[in-house]
């Protein structure tokens, strides 16, 4: 497919055209420059995850530089009046229909793991549930820890654009062991379940059914374009990761917690707070703060929300991830 095949009227006519009818995008090359025209109705027709799509396909075919599709698809959703759940979910495919998650530079990881006893096999149990107790309709489970699990560990990663590359690198940011009762800080994670290739630059975290529980993988690629195909062969196969490439598929052991956050500003202070909060879950609190300000990511710089102050309606404002937070 070609740009023009993929991109409306790429010609360089004298006078602009309208979009055709029942487009939501449209571009124009001329004289060195691009025009995008966006016709806001017809967009928000389109499914989750629909613009983020169709700018990786436009990278991917040459007809944007590379690494500058996300940029394109982002400042279009800050430049409409868009309803900050629409504007998410143009953006990103986040639902339990796709079964998954998409890692970008406001993601931080959180993976929570066992810690053993030093001797103990790696696949020791942790839990016990022999002692199961039944009273007529109703089923009592105690679950007690085995003598093998002496506690866990708490590690966070960041998701960080590469320098000088297209992409982002997922990186460990720290990590706390957690052992009968104390906390002691760690290094590094005692595991780094997610190392991939350097060529990975895109991540996206599945949740699939096997053998009746519920696994975690986290398939990478060194484009969008890729990783939209690996998608697709991932999901089509009840086998994982066997019709995608190793490197770039990492299975999550079961007794493993891996947990998407967004990262924001709150009073100074970096916060994390879980994907498709507001910013009343932020705050925690009931009340609109009469100094409270608001800031939103705009063309790469956080730009003050103007709301009424008189309205508690600023609390339901979906974060993205990057936002700034203040009423202190």
């Amino acid at each position: 497919m070609s740009c023009s095949a993929l991109l409306p009227w790429t010609s360089a006519p004298a006078v602009v055209p309208a979009p055709p009818a029942g487009s939501a995008i449209a571009i124009q090359f001329r004289h060195g420059r691009v025009r995008v025209t966006v016709t806001r109705d017809p967009l928000l027709k389109q499914p989750p995850g629909w613009l983020n799509a169709w700018t990786a396909q436009a990278e991917s075919r040459g007809c944007i530089a590379a690494g500058e599709g996300l940029k394109l698809a982002e400042r279009i959703v800050e430049s409409l009046p868009l309803d900050p759940r629409a504007a998410w979910r143009l953006l990103r495919a986040d639902d339990l229909q796709t079964g998954y998650v998409d890692l970008g530079s406001e993601t931080r990881l959180q993976v929570v793991s066992p810690i053993l006893r030093e001797g103990s096999p790696p696949d020791a149990p942790i839990l016990d549930a022999s002692n199961l107790t039944g009273e007529r309709n109703r089923l009592t489970l105690d679950l007690k820890s085995t003598p093998d699990l002496v506690g866990y560990e708490t590690a966070w990663y960041a998701v960080q654009p590469k320098a000088s590359q297209i992409g982002f690198a997922i990186t460990p940011l720290s990590a706390e062991k957690h052992i009968q009762g104390k906390v002691e800080a760690a290094a590094a994670p005692a595991t780094n379940y997610l190392k991939f290739e350097p060529q990975a630059a895109y991540y996206r975290l599945f949740y699939k059914a096997d053998k009746g529980e519920v696994v975690e993988v986290v398939l990478a690629a060194p484009t969008r374009a890729e990783l939209d195909r690996q998608t697709q062969a991932f999901s089509s196969d009840p086998a994982l990761c066997a019709q995608v490439p190793s490197q770039a598929c990492v299975v999550i052991p079961k007794r493993v917690a891996l947990n998407p956050f967004l990262a924001i500003t709150v009073n100074g202070s970096e916060a994390t707070i879980p994907v498709g909060s507001t910013v009343g879950a932020a705050i925690r609190l009931e009340r609109v703060p009469p100094d409270l300000k608001v800031y939103k990511l705009y063309a790469g710089r956080a730009v003050p929300v103007e709301f009424d102050r008189s309205s508690p309606e600023i609390l339901g404002l979906v974060l993205n991830g990057g936002e700034k937070i203040s009423w202190k």
